[in-house]
Parts: C-alpha cells; sequence; structure tokens
C-alpha cells in the first residue's frame, strides 16, 4: 500500500518534470536558509541576533522604495519593444544610493547601505 502511494508521487514527479524541478530547488534553498539562520542564532546572543534582524528589516523595507516600479516597467516596455532598460538601471541605481546614504545618516551603519545598493542591483538583475 505504502509502495503504491511511492509509486503515484513519482509518476506525479516525472509528468511535471519542470514544476518539480522548481518546487524542490525552492524547498532546497528554504532548508539551507533556515539552517543559516539556526546556526546564525547559536553563534550569536539575543541581542546581536534581534539587531541583524532589524537591520535587515529596514534594508528589506529600504531597497523596496529602490525599485521604484522598475521590474513592472521593464516587463512592459520590453513585451512593446521599447528600449528603456538603461534609464531604469540609471534611476534605480541613483535612488538606491541617495536611498543607501539616508539610511547610512540615521542608522550609521554603512553595512546596510550596502545591503541596500546590492538588493537593488540583485532586484534589477532579476526582475529583468
Amino acid at each position: 500500500m505504502f509502495m503504491k502511494y511511492i509509486t503515484k508521487l513519482i509518476n506525479l514527479i516525472i509528468r511535471f518534470k519542470d514544476l518539480s524541478a522548481i518546487g524542490i530547488a525552492y524547498f532546497i534553498g528554504s532548508v539551507i536558509s533556515s539552517l543559516f539562520w539556526i546556526f546564525l542564532a547559536s553563534i550569536t546572543t539575543t541581542e546581536e541576533y534581534g539587531e541583524i534582524g532589524y537591520l535587515f528589516a529596514i534594508g528589506g523595507i529600504a531597497s523596496v522604495f529602490t525599485f521604484i516600479g522598475g521590474g513592472s516597467t521593464m516587463l512592459i516596455y520590453t513585451a512593446k519593444k521599447i528600449p528603456l532598460g538603461s534609464t531604469i538601471y540609471f534611476v534605480s541605481t541613483c535612488v538606491s544610493i541617495v536611498v543607501a546614504t539616508v539610511v547610512f545618516v540615521i542608522v550609521d551603519n554603512p553595512n546596510l547601505g550596502i545591503y541596500i545598493i546590492g538588493a537593488a542591483c540583485f532586484g534589477l538583475v532579476t526582475d529583468t
């Protein structure tokens, strides 16, 4: 009986091979991420772990402002065959530098500014 379910599961995985690969890759990435955060929690104090979470939250919120709808704009204008990529990259890069500078002045952490600029660059590359 158990083998019957295993056989059905294997047949489903074979039928939806590409979708299964995406799901498995997402699952493995989530496992690696959770193991990293558990390891990080074990080597840091509670205060340091909370500060890391706080800084990542600030960086995540700030990096959202740097995109300014760049991914959606690129998707629409690429479909219309209008070359607008370099302009969006330039504007988003300038905005990310300004946002990183403002966050640096407020929080006084230069690593957070680098994280914001890096998140903006990563978001631009993966959205297009």
